[in-house]
């Protein structure tokens, strides 16, 4: 779901899934079934962030949710690993109800042989944004395809901004900071995104007690610094 940007760097914040154990002591009210979640997750959210945990091979919760979208909604999945080239059709044809709300798809690129990562680029890239997720350093193929097609690396907060601000959609995954961190990281990515071609900005904090508060703590952050 790619969309024209304009010059106002765009930043979105939300959490990595809207189901959390603990979210429902904390933040979903107890008369809320199951069913209701992801509704009730949309009254404060416009994206979530699904590991593949969360969806891949889940047809319940695609169908569930894909009843419950709003339009603009956006969602940010992480790419099964282990879907062979072979098999990517498939796994895109499982996704057909949610296709209009995908933003990105998150490679995890260390994952995958070079060989297959290009082969999964080249055909995603056709339909959404897409980031890499890599846990160790990253090869020279991996860098080499993600500059032949304009492909971001996801930002967990650390001081490496080398591939920052490189695609169409940046993606940033943090556990829940404090309010002084989180300005001083968003005012990191706004000076970031002024020297590139200001790409839109997904904020995900990772689940914890107070994750989902946090996460409309920093929107208001985000709002004030003109970032919304």
């Amino acid at each position: 779901m790619k969309e024209a940007l304009g010059d106002q760097l765009q930043c979105v914040c939300s959490t990595v899934g809207f189901e959390c154990e603990i979210w429902h002591e904390h933040y979903y009210p107890d008369e809320c079934p199951p069913e209701w979640r992801i509704a009730y997750f949309m009254n404060d959210f416009r994206a979530v962030y699904l590991l593949e945990s969360d969806w891949f091979e889940n047809h319940q919760l695609i169908e569930a949710i894909a009843e419950e979208l709003e339009e603009k909604f956006e969602l940010v999945l992480q790419w099964p690993p282990d879907v062979t080239p072979q098999t990517i059709d498939e796994v895109l044809q499982q996704l057909t109800p949610l296709e209009q709300n995908v933003a990105c798809m998150v490679l995890q690129a260390d994952a995958q042989s070079p060989a297959a990562l290009q082969q999964c680029v080249q055909k995603l890239v056709r339909r959404y944004a897409v980031n890499f997720d890599c846990s160790l350093p990253v090869s020279a193929e991996t860098l080499a395809t993600a500059k032949e097609y304009g492909i971001g690396f996801v930002w967990r907060g650390d001081d490496n901004t080398q591939h920052l601000m490189t695609g169409d959609y940046q993606l940033v995954v943090l556990p829940c900071p404090n309010l002084r961190q989180a300005s001083a990281m968003l005012k990191r990515l706004q000076n970031a995104g002024r020297e590139q071609e200001q790409p839109r900005i997904g904020v995900f904090l990772e689940a914890s007690t107070h994750s989902p508060q946090r996460a409309l703590e920093l929107r208001t952050v985000i709002e004030l610094m003109g970032m919304a």
